[in-house]
């Protein structure tokens, strides 16, 4: 008589509270297979029902990294970024508002990728790709902080970039947005490298070292510019003027900062 086998033990069941409190702060949808011994298709439709709920959040596009927000409901994003994209650097407005240079804030930071590397499209930050050539280029002006965190481009290199690639206005600043007084000598000498560096227009390349001038004099000399008009916005409690008077405005003050430069020299 042969021997019948026991029967099976029932499978138990694992609950998505389980599986995630098991997975790191941070991971890959990917390491879901290797982990549960899932295939592809149903490690995606596991992602897919732990978004629904409110479990997970994507880094964005196709990075495969995710947020697990019941081990970490604020997610360390800059982690995530360095995660899918390990050259970022923390580059434009921001480089310059994390060092008290402006209180200008982006909604989403911008930061440089290297472009010969897989560039997503992300949620937290604006990825924008730039060539090998541009990271040898800035390399000696990032700044590297803690492991984990992503590197920064220093204030005078960030702004010799800005200004290059986009110039006043469309980079998100003006020359009245900057505080120059944040300014040391470490950066002035980072200017003088970074606009050769990267070729800063010479009426831009003006602005700044005016800027920077007047933090070295340490005085403050005032000037009144007739009958500008723009429009007032409550929200940010500032006037905004139009292109041609924003360019009127910028010729008086140049003119102004002429003036008491060749008196004061």
């Amino acid at each position: 008589m042969s021997a019948v086998a026991p029967p099976a033990p029932p499978r138990r069941q694992v609950s998505a509270i389980e599986r995630l409190m098991s997975l790191p702060a941070l991971f890959r949808g990917a390491d879901l297979t290797v982990r549960f011994r899932w295939t592809s298709k149903t490690a995606s439709q596991y992602l897919y029902l732990w978004r629904q709920r409110g479990l997970v959040q994507p880094l964005g596009g196709h990075s495969d990294v995710h947020a697990n927000l019941l081990k970490d409901p604020v997610p360390d994003w800059q982690r995530a970024v360095l995660m899918a994209m390990p050259s970022a650097v923390v580059v434009g407005v921001e480089a310059l508002r994390c060092v008290g240079w402006t209180t200008q804030i982006q909604r989403r930071p911008d930061i440089a990728v290297n472009g010969t590397h897989r560039i997503f499209g992300i949620d937290p930050f604006v990825a924008l790709p730039r060539t090998p050539e541009w990271f040898e280029a800035v390399r000696p002006g990032i700044r590297r902080g803690p492991p984990d965190t992503l590197p920064v481009l220093r204030p005078a290199w960030a702004l010799a970039d800005m200004l290059q690639t986009q110039g006043w206005g469309k980079c998100g600043l003006w020359p009245d947005d900057v505080y120059w007084d944040e300014a040391g000598e470490q950066d002035r000498d980072d200017w003088r490298l970074a606009a050769a560096a990267m070729g800063v227009p010479a009426a831009a390349r003006q602005d700044v070292e005016q800027g920077l001038a007047h933090r070295r004099f340490g005085e403050c000399r005032t000037t009144v510019i007739p009958a500008v008009t723009a429009d007032f916005c409550p929200a940010c409690g500032e006037s905004i003027t139009d292109k041609a008077e924003t360019e009127r405005v910028m010729r008086e003050m140049r003119a102004f900062d002429g003036r008491e430069n060749a008196a004061h020299p």
